[in-house]
């Protein structure tokens, strides 16, 4: 449990494990108010907002209740009536935690509905994350190593004196049903941990509902921590008693015996740990200093339940405790490597680096902020890096200065998830469970490769380049934030790569053209251009054929110089990855304003301009250039990373002129892959009028007065009818509009946005959100909470109590 202890909603279900075992244990043993306790347990699970755990608690509980329904307590067995309680007291219950859990669990439904996991997971990304075999030694072992530790899905260990107290608790309790169901827990969470190597869950995937839901089936082994460590508490309690004599000679040795090859037998199992080393983080074989801790752990466990047999009243009195205290300080030790004391200085999490500053200061007065998207795999160093060791350095062991450099270049990008914490908004995200929704992916997957694009909706690691302007656009992307990792230093001249473009004579393919503008943040006095470029296609070209052009805007004159770009040897044996630098000179130092770079309109083939600088060599200063047609990127912010202003974006609400109107969702999406430019809106049933007279190039204004989570008010001045509003906001069910104080209908628009009919003039649209599920689950969990609070405040009668009572070992 503690190993998860980052996904802090799967910490908090999980804790609920226990109680849940407690409280219908209680309900089936005379006390029907605890079935009452055993929904409110189940629903505060729901309501931590980690299905999988409570789904892993459901079949764990589920289970235990077969399992003691078929095996009775009393030794001539019970009637069917008396069999069938257990079961009833949890369905009971799980339907009450139902309604009490009610508000969150239809939203959430409703969601689960337009999730991507809608349909379920494929088999492969349900089996993902499985327990795998070269790791059971590794996993189930506590670890002391001062490296990497094993990745948190795999670690389940209970530690060493829960594993040799358990055996006892099993062997010699063996008779008594409540220690063979946690021995069958153990198996079972053990069993379905194994996920992919484990041919039986491959047919639940398939075959059972619910299993093709979550990943990462390695969660079952919550089963066997929790079974794990109720053994070892019945074997503690076991031998703290006095023993009665039908524990033979030869069942004390094989109740010392049989834990230790045991624990041998992992310790010998870790050793395969490496042969998963390519993919699983920490997995190494154990270092001597481990299998030292191990060994003497073992010893001294092994001698206290010797001395607790052999020692009389004292040991009794004493030994428990100190196996108690044992188990403690091992645990406490393991612990130190597992996340939650993997501590850094708190400014890891609260500086404030000039990324964030920078487009805080942006976005400030906005109504709301224009979105950003991140583009990096951070491996750049920060550039204070040396200042960020010297100051922390002194304080921070290695780990946690690593930690520290990593966060730094977090917050430069803002990810995974930290412009909630900024209050930015951002076209990326990162969850993984039921969000992102199906008509995100499929937006996003418009401008992925196919084998990029993620189920957890990231972009940011799945993205190579800038995609097409036009797609973010369409979602109000106004800042582009990528590092410096595959710029440019040749002769000391930084250039600027990240948006190439690609050269064609006479294209008529959006992503390329004839030409392309190249704009300083500012004029620059400079005396050369220097060109990173390639050729390619355009073999079978004489040496110093002219391919193209370069034209220098400058200040004070009306037309531009013209200087001839001439193919060389080095420009066309260049590649992508290696391409090359031409030089364009003029006699005299001149105030650039802008450079552009064309082809001829008979070159055959396609010239790739990767980045442009403007040098002055009277004395090495130069200034990189941002590569755009019309100005539309311009260079906010060069540090650790740099910042891109995207002009060219649109509003966050806009209106459109005569957009094309389709009648379904496919049909939607089939428009906008072909054509991005327009804005396709979804309008089922009524149609307004056909009559159109409004400008695309003027349809009028519309600016947002009121932002809030739900609600957001628009001013809108419509020059013309035919005209929409578009608000670049998720569509979603509960959205509703009105125009004036008049219902419209919300329509669905460019695939993920939400779109109203205006007519001419000056209207105010109001975009509210009512949540009709919430209401229902809400009134439904009301009168739940009406209902368990008079049943806890009621005397219930009380039921005969169970003859479930730990028997004598014999």
């Amino acid at each position: 449990l503690t190993a998860q202890v980052e996904h802090v909603n799967q910490l908090q279900g999980l804790a609920w494990l226990p109680w849940l075992f407690w409280f219908w244990s209680e309900a089936t043993a005379g006390r029907p108010r605890m079935v009452l306790w055993l929904a409110i347990g189940m629903a505060m699970q729901l309501l931590a907002g980690h299905t999988q755990s409570a789904f892993i608690s459901g079949i764990g509980l589920g289970a235990w209740a077969v399992w003691q329904t078929i095996f009775p307590a009393s030794a001539g067995g019970a009637n069917w009536k008396a069999r069938g309680w257990p079961l009833l007291a949890l369905a009971l219950a799980a339907l009450f935690a139902l309604g009490l859990a009610a508000a969150q669990i239809l939203p959430t439904l409703e969601l689960t509905r337009l999730s991507n996991r809608s349909g379920g997971l494929t088999a492969l990304e349900a089996v993902s994350f499985s327990f795998r075999p070269f790791l059971i030694g590794r996993g189930l072992l506590p670890s002391y190593t001062d490296g990497e530790p094993l990745f948190s899905e795999y670690v389940a260990y209970g530690g060493i004196v829960a594993l040799v107290l358990a055996w006892p608790g099993a062997f010699l309790r063996w008779r008594d049903r409540r220690t063979t169901g946690l021995v069958m827990l153990a198996g079972l969470g053990l069993f379905l941990a194994l996920g992919a190597y484990n041919p039986f869950y491959w047919a639940l995937v398939r075959l059972v509902p619910g299993f093709d839901l979550f990943r990462a089936p390695a969660r079952w082994l919550a089963l066997w921590g929790f079974a794990l460590a109720g053994l070892a508490g019945i074997g503690l309690d076991t031998l703290a008693s006095r023993l009665p004599r039908s524990v033979t000679r030869d069942r004390r040795l094989a109740t010392t015996a049989g834990p230790a090859a045991l624990v041998i037998a992992l310790a010998a199992l870790s050793f395969l740990a490496p042969l998963e080393a390519a993919d699983v983080p920490g997995a190494t074989r154990p270092q001597a200093v481990e299998l030292i801790v191990w060994a003497v752990t073992l010893l001294l466990t092994l001698g206290l339940i010797v001395w607790l047999w052999q020692g009389g009243e004292t040991a009794r009195r004493f030994g428990a405790s100190a196996l108690a205290a044992l188990a403690v300080i091992e645990l406490f030790l393991a612990g130190q490597g597992l996340p939650y004391n993997d501590l850094s200085a708190p400014a890891a999490w609260h500086s404030q680096r000039p990324a964030i500053s920078t487009l805080l200061a942006a976005g400030e007065g906005e109504t709301p902020p224009a979105r950003f998207l991140s583009i990096s795999d951070i491996l750049f160093d920060p550039g204070d890096l040396h200042e960020i060791e010297a100051l922390y350095g002194p304080y921070l062991d290695e780990d946690a200065l690593f930690d520290y450099i990593v966060a730094t270049k977090q917050k430069e990008i803002l990810a995974p998830n930290l412009p909630l914490a900024w209050r930015i908004p951002a076209m990326d995200g990162f969850d993984g469970g039921i969000l992102p929704t199906r008509e995100y992916i499929r937006f996003t997957a418009l401008f992925l490769d196919e084998e990029a694009v993620s189920p957890d909706g990231r972009l940011r690691e799945n993205l190579d380049d800038v995609p097409d302007l036009r797609w973010l656009q369409l979602a109000n992307v106004r800042w582009i934030i990528t590092d410096k990792v595959f710029d440019a230093w040749i002769d000391g001249i930084y250039y600027d790569l990240q948006f190439p473009a690609r050269l064609q004579a006479g294209s008529t393919d959006p992503a390329t053209s004839s030409s392309i503008g190249a704009y300083p943040l500012r004029p620059f006095e400079a005396t050369t251009v220097g060109i990173v470029a390639h050729l390619e296609g355009a073999e079978g070209l004489p040496e110093d054929a002219q391919i193209g052009s370069v034209a220098v805007f400058y200040e004070g004159a009306d037309l531009p110089l013209v200087q001839p770009l001439l193919l060389n040897g080095d420009l066309s044996g260049g590649t992508m990855e290696r391409p090359t630098r031409l030089l364009v000179r003029w006699p005299q130092a001149i105030r650039i304003e802008r450079v552009a770079v064309s082809v001829r309109d008979d070159f055959p083939g396609t010239l790739v301009v990767r980045g442009v600088s403007l040098i002055d060599e009277r004395s090495g200063a130069f200034v990189p250039t941002s590569l755009s047609h019309g100005n539309v990127i311009r260079l906010a912010l060069s540090g650790d990373v740099k910042i891109y202003e995207y002009t060219g974006t649109l509003p966050r609400a806009y209106l459109v002129c005569d957009p094309e109107i389709v009648a379904d969702e496919d049909e939607m999406w089939e428009r906008l892959a072909g054509a991005p430019d327009g804005a396709v809106i979804v309008q089922k049933g009524s149609r307004p009028p056909a009559l159109s007279d409004c400008s695309p190039e003027e349809p009028g204004e519309a600016t947002i007065t009121l932002y809030e989570p739900e609600r957001v008010v628009v001013s809108v001045e419509a020059e013309g009818e035919g005209l929409y509003l578009i608000l670049s906001d998720a569509w979603y069910p509960g959205w509703e509009a009105t125009v004036d104080g008049q219902h419209a209908e919300v329509l669905r628009a460019s695939g993920l946005f939400r779109a109203v009919h205006v007519p001419e003039g000056s209207h105010e649209v109001t975009f509210t959100y009512r949540s009709r599920p919430f209401e229902t689950g809400a009134a439904i969990s009301g009168v739940c909470v009406l209902g368990a609070l008079a049943g806890l405040l009621i005397r219930w009668p009380a039921r005969r109590r169970s003859a479930d009572r730990p028997t004598t070992p014999r």
